[in-house]
């Protein structure tokens, strides 16, 4: 039994400084595989078949620098423009449900200034958790569509948006003006908006409300 258990010890350690699979950055499978492995009396085999595993691991990320307070509003900008350009090119993936992958990030930006300092960080961590759920959930199984920036500014893109009347367009139009607002030539995030507007159904009424206004 001691020889078993340092088996899969041996097995945790190998995989502890590992990260996520190649194949569109899923979890790590092998502790869980391993300690199946070692479970049902075939632990002879799992550091053979970690050998094999393990070219298909990337390397453990790594902190780049400590997170403070007053670095969270630049973080959180930069998870919705990270967001609104995924938008860009993956939205046929469920273009309604990745729209919140960037609006979510982009709701707790614009709160933040209401909220103690002492959640700043807790905040960027549950955005951040939020949208990657949204966006690991919810990308194509295909490649990336080509990107049509088209010629619109970013407020002809919002009135767009208004005109075709789902709230999701209308919703990622929003968030794009606030990419754009800081990074004024940010084509990708303009054509994220434009994406919004072609793939998701218009809401019928909204021209006819607008029209007989």
């Amino acid at each position: 039994m001691e020889i078993v258990e340092g088996v899969l010890e041996e097995a945790l350690e190998r995989l502890h400084s590992t990260g996520p699979e190649f194949d569109d950055w899923l979890t790590n499978h092998g502790p869980m595989a391993a300690e199946s492995l070692v479970r049902h009396g075939e632990a002879a085999r799992v550091h053979r078949w970690l050998d094999g595993y393990a070219a298909r691991l990337e390397e453990l990320p790594r902190a780049r620098e400590r997170l403070t307070d007053a670095a969270v509003p630049e973080r959180l900008a930069e998870l919705v423009r990270a967001t609104v350009h995924f938008y860009a090119a993956q939205a046929h993936g469920n273009p309604v449900m990745l729209v919140h992958a960037a609006t979510a990030p982009n709701a707790v930006l614009r709160t933040l200034p209401a909220l103690p300092r002492e959640l700043w960080s807790a905040s960027l961590r549950a955005a951040w958790s939020a949208s990657a759920a949204v966006a690991a959930a919810c990308r194509p199984k295909g490649p990336a569509e080509p990107v049509d920036t088209g010629t619109a500014d970013a407020r002809e893109l919002f009135a767009a948006a208004a005109r075709h009347g789902d709230e999701h367009a209308v919703k990622l139009a929003d968030t794009v003006l606030d990419v754009t607002a800081a990074h004024p030539s940010d084509t990708l995030a303009l054509s994220a908006a434009q994406r919004a507007i072609t793939l998701i159904e218009p809401v019928a009424w909204s021209n006819a409300a607008h029209d007989t206004g």
